[in-house]
């Protein structure tokens, strides 16, 4: 049998498993009197089994429409985020956001983020001069000063 088809049978399963759920409300346990808690019990219960349904058949679709595995990530891209001035402009980006965040604007300049929200000098790590940062409204630029320096 194909994942196309096991998809298929699981999704149909979780629906005839949820309408009759809606319809009959959740299995009745006949040795157990019927209480408030029995049902809170029975709900606790049922309800991890169907998410686990419903994440199983997640994956089998996800998997069914990668042709098996997920795809790839692009060396190209691996190479530029691990390039130190990027990992640093990332850093420098993060605490402008938590800057604009809480203030509803961003900083004027890059001194005037708090005291240990960056954790490396605002300084481009091949020529030691400083990124570019302009604001702009609410917004803002960061700019690499050394940008044919390191082939990124």
């Amino acid at each position: 049998m194909d994942e196309g088809h096991v998809a298929q049978d699981v999704r149909a399963l979780a629906r005839q498993f949820a309408d009759e759920v809606r319809l009959q409300g959740p299995p009745r346990v006949d040795e157990v009197p019927r209480t408030r808690r029995t049902e809170t019990v029975v709900l606790a219960i049922l309800l991890p089994i169907a998410l686990l349904v419903g994440g199983v058949e997640v994956a089998v679709l996800m998997r069914a429409s990668t042709g098996g595995a997920l795809p790839s990530p692009d060396p190209e891209v691996l190479r530029i985020e691990s390039e130190p001035c990027m990992r640093r402009m990332a850093s420098i980006g993060r605490a402008v956001e938590a800057y604009i965040e809480e203030h509803g604007t961003a900083p004027r300049t890059l001194g005037d983020l708090p005291a240990g929200a960056l954790s490396e000098p605002a300084v481009e790590p091949r020529s030691g001069r400083p990124y570019e940062y302009k604001p702009d409204g609410n917004g803002y630029t960061l700019d690499c000063p050394n940008v044919g320096g390191h082939g990124v």
